[in-house]
């Protein structure tokens, strides 16, 4: 516990190293880099998991999410971040906030995204004959972005 230290890339145009200290409540349990955020899943002392991100220049801690079981799946592209929990998989832009992409029966395998696009990787248990086969279903949902022209429904 205590202090966790990574080097992370702050300026992709000056190619520059700066040393970021974080300090995040409780174990990491899994840590993602981009150019500028760092998003970390960490177990608190209450038992609990929460999903913080880490935004540059001042990388101050944000929370995301906080839940009783660890993320299925969590995907980081530049400043979209994306996770699955509970049955729900979940965007959170810098300052877009969180929203609901989808809702499924059953767990996620890996989530991966480009900041436009999720490509989401769903296990499943189809029927043959008498009993059910596993399999990965893998579907493509696009992301909502702060020019993006789709309506919600009311």
């Amino acid at each position: 516990d205590g202090e966790y230290r990574h080097s992370v890339l702050v300026d992709s145009v000056e190619p520059t190293i700066d040393r970021v200290t974080l300090t995040p409540r409780g174990r990491v349990r899994r840590l993602l880099v981009a150019a500028d955020t760092i998003a970390v899943v960490n177990d608190t002392a209450d038992g609990r998991f929460e999903l913080v991100r880490y935004d540059a220049p001042t990388w101050t801690a944000q929370p995301v999410w906080s839940g009783t079981r660890r993320p299925e799946a969590v995907a980081l592209d530049g400043t979209t971040l994306v996770m699955s929990a509970a049955g729900r998989v979940m965007q959170h832009t810098l300052g877009g906030g969180r929203r609901t992409l989808t809702t499924l029966r059953n767990p996620v395998a890996a989530l991966a995204t480009d900041g436009t696009r999720l490509v989401l990787l769903e296990r499943i248990n189809v029927p043959v004959g008498r009993r059910r086969a596993p399999y990965t279903s893998i579907r493509l949902l696009r992301l909502h972005t702060a020019t993006s022209t789709t309506r919600r429904r009311p």
